[in-house]
């Protein structure tokens, strides 16, 4: 069997585990609508939930999509990450919450688009935001205020699987994952050349991983050291 079959068949497996799940989990509990309302969908922002009487691939598609939570050193509050696609706008948002394991409560952090891996960070989160000509910006807030964050560093180029470890009072140590050139520098697909053709040459038999072209960029890990001075980190 070749590699796409294989592809193939997760990701048909895949869908059907997750229209399983969204039926267990959503649809058997959701409250019965009258025939006049049967055919519409409630979203709800303040829990990203949706209620309907009737599954259709827009319900399953358009279902709030939770990342993983990771728990603050107290394990008293936990930071996530929703993402929706609205069928309705044809656009996609993105939110950073803050949940009180206690209580279950949620909390908006940021509702700002292209943000993605909110970590804890001494005094506050950290999260990454898409910047401009393919950079990444490393996001500061606080948990307490919605909106209250800045910029504490961008990064030239897309980088992804942040962790943080702490090294003494305001020192923190970074990890990420990003494309290396052969040069060792940091890929930026934003600022390579635009090629006029979409061909390629190899001279190896093996051109694909799964569903990328193999190229001379290669997959590395970049470390850095972020301070905190005057109650800001940079």
């Amino acid at each position: 069997m070749s590699r796409s079959s294989v592809g193939i068949i997760t990701t048909i497996l895949a869908i059907c585990l997750a229209a399983f799940f969204y039926w267990t989990t959503v649809l058997r509990h959701s409250q019965p609508w009258d025939s006049e309302s049967s055919n519409t969908a409630q979203l709800e922002s303040a829990e990203m939930t949706v209620h309907t009487s009737h599954f259709t691939p827009e319900i399953l598609l358009s279902a709030p999509r939770r990342g993983s939570a990771t728990p603050d050193p107290t394990g008293k509050r936990a930071v996530y990450t929703v993402s929706t696609y609205s069928f309705e706008s044809h656009k996609k948002t993105s939110e950073i919450r803050l949940l009180d394991i206690s209580s279950g409560q949620s909390l908006l952090i940021t509702d700002e688009g292209n943000t993605s891996e909110p970590n804890w960070l001494e005094g506050g989160l950290l999260w990454l935001k898409e910047g401009k000509k393919g950079a990444t910006e490393l996001i500061v807030g606080n948990e307490a205020r919605k909106g209250d964050h800045y910029v504490a560093g961008t990064v030239a180029g897309a980088i992804s699987n942040v962790k943080l470890k702490t090294l003494g009072p305001g020192k923190v140590a970074i990890v990420v994952s990003g494309k290396a050139k052969p040069d060792g520098k940091l890929f930026n697909e934003a600022l390579e050349p635009k090629k006029l053709t979409t061909a390629r040459l190899y001279d190896s038999t093996i051109v694909r991983h799964w569903d990328q072209y193999v190229t001379e960029n290669k997959n590395a890990y970049w470390y850095g050291l972020l301070e905190k001075s005057h109650d800001r980190w940079s």
